[in-house]
């Protein structure tokens, strides 16, 4: 067995609890610049000593530019590239995974390659009677979906051939939305448009947990075990 093979389960934890830091971290830091900007708006029109009319033509400008930068872009631009991220460690941890069972099993068979790399790696794994509950594949899926919307269509829903099961997922509530006149909501779409993915933290913070029950899962079948560094190496022995 190599190393790679071995530490697998560490690994793969690793990169998969220093997505969540980077995420929760990078989430808390947007909130923060919106507070402070906030606050720097209002200090600015309280020393500008105008009438009211003015004072809230001033404050209202500033106010557009405020929400269309934090709101708008900023929160869209990030979620966005970080369900890109996400899927790409995915599909990178299946395919290291699919090497492991490979070194283990000696599974003679390589893997090809596909368009839908998800459904080759699903397979790959089932050959060598390694599966799931297809419950905790579905989250794998809908990421593919969300990740295709955005890369392909720029997050316009109507433009997506995945339509119809993402707004299956917006009504089912997972933590995605799809804008439109009717529901505005706190969050804004970006570019202020209609039938646009709207990506809530409620979903990246979920579809991360349960990646990493995918993979676990498949991991215990393996079986590849998490290794106890403290374990690994005696302690030094008292001279």
């Amino acid at each position: 067995m190599n190393w790679d093979t071995a530490f697998f389960r560490n690994l793969f934890l690793g990169t998969f609890n220093s997505l969540n830091d980077y995420y929760e971290t990078v989430e808390a830091q947007l909130k923060s610049l919106k507070e402070n900007d906030r606050k720097r708006i209002d200090d600015y029109i309280g020393k500008l000593e105008l009438g009211d009319e003015e004072t809230y033509a001033e404050w209202s400008v500033a106010m557009q530019e405020h929400t269309a930068t934090y709101s708008m872009l900023y929160s869209n631009f990030f979620r966005y590239s970080f369900v890109i991220l996400l899927f790409l460690a995915l599909e990178d941890w299946l395919h290291r995974l699919c090497l492991a069972v490979q070194d283990i099993k000696n599974h003679p068979n390589p893997l090809v390659q596909s368009k839908d790399m998800l459904r080759v790696y699903k397979q790959y794994l089932a050959d060598t009677q390694i599966s799931v509950d297809d419950k905790l594949w579905e989250v794998a899926h809908n990421l593919q979906k969300v990740r295709d919307c955005i890369v392909h269509t720029s997050g316009s829903v109507i433009r997506s051939r995945d339509e119809k099961h993402l707004r299956a997922m917006a009504q089912r509530k997972m933590g995605i939305k799809i804008s439109s006149h009717v529901d505005r909501g706190d969050e804004k779409p970006l570019y202020l448009e209609n039938n646009m993915l709207i990506i809530q933290p409620d979903y990246c913070k979920s579809t991360i947990n349960n990646i990493k029950l995918l993979i676990e899962g498949l991991c215990d079948k393996v079986p590849l075990k998490e290794l106890d560094f403290k374990n690994l190496f005696p302690k030094d022995s008292e001279i």
